[in-house]
């Protein structure tokens, strides 16, 4: 799973870089403090996949071709991801690239590491 340690700060997400962005999705329903956000590789986008989605400018280190998708390795503030994108995704180490996360594909994570919300949590809801 990749991680993000994040702040919730007046109905906004403070991201490791210092900037804001609004908190939606499973984040809105959330006091504020810190969390960790959980994300699986197939819910790291290159496409942003809709409008509440989360953009973060990260650094590739590798990608892996398989055939019919690519395992992008990506660098962003001290943490490394792996987002699984659809295609051949011919991409050099050091390239810029943008990485949407969707707040409705977060496993959020107290500050006791105790998840607090996922989408399974706001399905039963």
């Amino acid at each position: 799973m990749n991680l993000l340690k994040v702040d919730l700060q007046g109905g906004q997400v403070r991201l490791p870089d210092g900037s804001f962005v609004p908190a939606t999705g499973l984040l809105q329903s959330l006091s504020e403090g810190a969390y960790t956000l959980g994300m699986r590789p197939h819910h790291l986008y290159l496409e942003r996949p809709s409008d509440s989605a989360l953009e973060v400018m990260t650094e590739v280190s590798v990608t892996e071709i398989t055939g019919s998708e690519s395992f992008v390795h990506v660098s962003y503030s001290a943490e490394r991801w792996v987002v699984l994108a659809h295609g051949v995704q011919d991409l050099a180490a050091g390239d810029r690239l943008a990485v949407h996360i969707d707040p409705g594909r977060l496993f959020v994570f107290g500050p006791d590491e105790q998840l607090v919300a996922s989408p399974a949590m706001q399905a039963a809801a």
